[in-house]
């Protein structure tokens, strides 16, 4: 369960037009252009989303016209995601005049011109769900910044059975290394470190960094054979300035890292500064990220 001094669902609204602008276009491209190969030789395109947060992924798919013909599943552990990714997507359907009908609570269908989409949202553990379904059960697995929280070498390869023989997977914002506040202030080298170090104590048993996962799951996915299309940088870079939404998305890092660390020495002191530069739209807020997208091959 999610444990942010924050509201998440708010901060997941604000992280779809943060995330817009990071994307890595060249990695996006070529996902795109597969999808779109894909659903002229399909009668449906079968998609995994892990991690579906709030529905925002798909939101952006239909703004760029990438579904047609789908059948969508959508694994979300946080049970109160389910209802605000329904209303986003029935209100994303009347700005675009679909027609959106719940089946039942967990199966939505948007229908248009020359579309239909069905959403199959799941509440539960996304490396449960791929336990219970058969392999060649996707062609499409999505991952949007969450694979830096899971133990990829342990989890990775189950998952990754689920594709077809023709499969791919997009992996988006994946952490990779670095978080920077501007203009630097004392403290600052020791609470990075000590923020990635909290992400890597996550799995001991693994040879894995999860604060380094941007920087490794490309190389990995080749280790295993897999063919790696495109991969490339997807930065965060916000300028505090007087505008609701940029400053309180720097604010809720802010709020992870007090949370992360909140025994470190020189916290306090360092965040209160912090806050006053934020406040006084001082303060510049850069993490490092890198998406990925793979042919996956299988024996």
């Amino acid at each position: 369960m999610l444990r942010e001094s924050f509201d998440y669902v708010d901060y997941l609204e604000m992280k779809r037009s943060v995330d817009d602008d990071s994307l890595n276009k060249e990695v996006w491209d070529a996902m795109a252009t597969w999808m779109n190969s894909q659903q002229k030789n399909r009668a449906s395109l079968r998609i995994l989303e892990i991690g579906a947060g709030i529905g925002t992924m798909i939101e952006r798919l239909l703004d760029h016209e990438l579904l047609c013909l789908c059948e969508y599943t959508a694994v979300e552990l946080e049970s109160g995601f389910r209802d605000v990714a329904m209303q986003r997507l029935r209100h994303w359907a009347h700005d675009h005049a679909c027609d959106f009908q719940q089946i039942n609570s967990s199966t939505w269908l948007l229908s248009g011109k020359q579309s239909k989409i069905t959403v199959h949202w799941i509440q539960g553990d996304a490396l449960q769900i791929a336990n219970q379904t058969l392999p060649d059960s996707f062609d499409l697995i999505i991952g949007h910044a969450v694979i830096d929280l899971l133990p990829v070498p342990a989890c990775m390869p189950n998952l990754l059975a689920r594709l077809t023989r023709e499969g791919a997977c997009y992996f988006s914002l994946n952490y990779a290394g670095e978080t920077l506040f501007l203009p630097a202030v004392p403290g600052d080298i020791q609470i990075f470190e000590a923020y990635n170090n909290d992400m890597d104590k996550r799995f001991p048993t693994l040879d894995w960094q999860p604060s380094q996962t941007g920087n490794m799951l490309g190389p990995w996915l080749e280790k295993q054979g897999h063919c790696v299309l495109a991969e490339g940088a997807s930065n965060w870079e916000l300028q505090a300035k007087p505008a609701l939404t940029t400053n309180l998305f720097i604010a809720n890092i802010l709020d992870t890292i007090e949370t992360a660390l909140a025994t470190l020495p020189g916290l306090t002191e360092w965040l209160t500064i912090r806050r006053q530069q934020l406040q006084d739209s001082q303060l510049t807020f850069r993490a490092s990220n890198r998406d990925c997208f793979s042919l996956i091959t299988k024996d």
